[in-house]
């Protein structure tokens, strides 16, 4: 996914999806941010899922990038979930693009 237009305000991601685990059930689950930039000051952020395993929620990221980045600012989410019993963990990952201009 990209981030349609590079301005210094936050845009909202959405991010959803389904946990399952088909042993014990599912603990805790979460979301991580990396910043190519090392800017980013998003901390971990729990999700809650229903009790069919999905959740959605919104990210605020800086639609922002530096002038000279010709492939853009890359952002990677990464969802990450243990069971409940917490003896596995997996994690997953996308990455949101702030695109340059072309200019």
């Amino acid at each position: 996914p990209t981030i349609a237009t590079a301005t210094d305000v936050p845009a909202g991601i959405p991010t959803s999806g389904c946990v399952t685990d088909a042993g014990g059930g599912i603990g805790d689950v979460w979301l991580s941010v990396d910043d190519e930039y090392d800017l980013a000051d998003v901390a971990s952020i729990e999700v809650y899922p229903d009790a069919d395993g999905e959740f959605s929620v919104s990210i605020n990221l800086a639609a922002a990038r530096n002038e000279d980045d010709m492939d853009g600012r890359c952002y990677t989410i990464y969802l990450h979930a243990e069971n409940a019993d917490g003896s596995d963990e997996a994690s997953t990952s996308v990455a949101v693009v702030v695109p340059h201009d072309g200019r």
